[in-house]
């Protein structure tokens, strides 16, 4: 199943029925399935600002996919701009999944733009480097 759409809510419309239709089948393309749309409502649930939901659906991929490139930037990413980066030891954390995404995308040869943003962005508040 596949939803295609430009604006980001509709998207997360679209993508929040496919999820609940397919997480009554434990198939494994339906597996398979489910964490792609996870993933990319996280990416819908980033552009509009709900960072929380774009955590938990990031969560709900790595626990499925825990070398997920995708669902450890988005994660980092909401992290991040919802503002939990309060003390050294979240910083870590949002550097932990930033850097994950990096050295995964650094293997199949894809570290893009935004991925060294946030990595300079995280690096100006943490105490030790962050990997790019």
């Amino acid at each position: 199943m596949q939803v295609v759409e430009t604006n980001p809510r509709t998207a997360i419309e679209g993508y929040s029925q496919v999820v609940a239709q397919l997480s009554c089948n434990n198939t494994p393309s339906a597996v398979m399935e489910l964490t792609k749309c996870l993933c990319n409502r996280a990416l819908c649930f980033l552009k509009v600002g709900k960072w929380d939901s774009a955590m938990t659906d990031s969560h709900a991929v790595l626990e499925r996919e825990p070398a997920n490139v995708k669902a450890h930037f988005r994660l980092a990413s909401a992290l991040f701009k919802g503002g939990h980066v309060e003390d050294q030891e979240a910083v870590n954390k949002v550097a932990l999944h930033a850097s994950i995404a990096t050295a995964l995308a650094k293997k199949i040869g894809t570290v893009d733009a935004p991925t060294l943003e946030l990595l300079n962005a995280i690096g100006s508040k943490s105490a030790r480097p962050v990997a790019t």
